[in-house]
């Protein structure tokens, strides 16, 4: 588990699967991260923008009502070209390619999400 990163580190988090919402979020706040949820892509973009001074990441999965990850993260870059975004789905990866919603060397990660692999691939990006 990455050391405790206290409130310093914000976390956006845009799922909208209400369940699996508040099991990453429970994690996420049990590693010290802050956590900011959205349930779809609209309330992620609305989101980041509220709070740019503080996200410094993005975790977003890729099918969400109102808005996909691929326009949310166009959206979100226009902002911050920077900000550093984990991808999540339980589509195959070669399925989301092919349907231009996932770009080649974006992280990305399978639901379910195994929590330490997420974890690592977090504290990865944020070092």
């Amino acid at each position: 588990m990455p050391e405790n990163r206290s409130a310093r580190t914000a976390v956006l988090l845009a799922e909208d699967d209400g369940g699996i919402r508040f099991l990453l979020k429970t994690l996420l706040e049990q590693a010290g991260y802050a956590v900011i949820e959205a349930a779809n892509g609209e309330e992620a973009v609305k989101a980041y923008i509220g709070n740019r001074d503080v996200i410094q990441l993005v975790l977003l999965d890729v099918m969400m009502p109102k808005k996909t990850s691929k326009e949310v993260c166009e959206e979100i870059g226009k902002i911050n070209p920077d900000v550093k975004t984990i991808l999540m789905s339980g589509y195959p990866k070669e399925v989301l390619q092919g349907r231009g919603l996932l770009e080649e060397g974006v992280a990305f990660l399978s639901k379910p999400v195994d929590p330490q692999e997420l974890l690592k691939k977090m504290s990865e990006l944020l070092s």
